[in-house]
């Protein structure tokens, strides 16, 4: 069927020498390689890149593919409301306002233009915290995948290793609760 399909696995194809599996069973305690991407060459130019990476839900490593493609296209900037419950953001945006009113309490300047001016400070003052916050969170996130990949890779070769699957265990925690608060903060905005 494969042959008469044209399908190639393609991360089988993209990655000959590498040894990598995508399923861990615990009770017999092996990994398998099971999970595949297959496809044919129409589709598989179109492939940029494909990856697997750590189980952190399920049995089973999920495959990443990324596509050549269009970019999105950009989105009107709205603020966030959901920064206002956060108490740094609020003190920070309360004294750069306190600053840019005392600075700009000009009788020369129209009120809707210290209105305009103010709107892009806020914007400006939100896209800077939001930044730094995201970068920080996607640190401590990046850290924890690679740690779990770390440990898949150990728990490759010792699979029987208790310590090192209640590391796996606590650390893929860790990052449930980082994903999950992402998640809560999404559904958030989109209600």
């Amino acid at each position: 069927m494969m042959t008469k399909l044209n399908l190639i696995d393609m991360w089988r194809k993209l990655n000959p020498e590498k040894r990598q599996f995508t399923f861990y069973s615990n009770p017999h305690l092996i990994w398998t390689w099971i999970d595949m991407a297959w496809m044919n060459g129409e589709i598989a130019n179109e492939l940029k890149e494909i990856e697997i990476l750590p189980k952190e839900w399920a049995d089973h490593n999920p495959i990443q593919l990324l596509w050549r493609g269009r970019k999105k296209p950009k989105k009107w900037w709205t603020l966030n409301t959901l920064l206002i419950k956060e108490k740094e953001f609020t003190n920070r945006l309360r004294e750069e306002l306190n600053y840019f009113l005392k600075e700009n309490n000009s009788e020369a300047t129209t009120k809707q233009n210290i209105w305009d001016t103010m709107k892009a400070v806020i914007r400006s003052i939100t896209m800077l915290y939001t930044t730094k916050r995201n970068k920080e969170k996607y640190a401590q996130q990046n850290r924890l995948q690679q740690r779990i990949r770390e440990l898949e890779i150990q728990l490759q070769s010792t699979p029987k290793d208790l310590r090192l699957q209640n590391q796996m265990t606590v650390t893929k925690h860790k990052l449930n609760l980082i994903k999950q608060e992402g998640m809560t903060a999404k559904l958030n905005i989109t209600i």
